[in-house]
């Protein structure tokens, strides 16, 4: 893996702050053991949605801290 990032959508009642309650404490840490370190920071975006929206995914390159994210675009449903 060369570059990494993590994204959420939450429904269109949901709370943002959920999604970020899930992105920041719940995977950072096991994110990063997983991939086995890295020095750059994991990017992050949360978004509110409905059924089938997409999801924009800001991506970085996992040994380049400070390089700037690529964004990455996927569509479930």
């Amino acid at each position: 893996m060369q570059s990494y990032g993590k994204a959420a959508l939450v429904g269109s009642a949901g709370e943002l702050e959920h999604a970020a309650a899930i992105l920041h404490p719940k995977l950072g840490k096991p994110f990063r053991q997983a991939v086995g370190s890295g020095a750059a920071i994991i990017p992050s975006a949360k978004k509110r949605g409905g059924p089938g929206g997409p999801l924009t995914c800001p991506c970085i390159l996992k040994m380049t801290p400070g390089s700037s994210p690529i964004l990455m675009r996927w569509k479930y449903g």
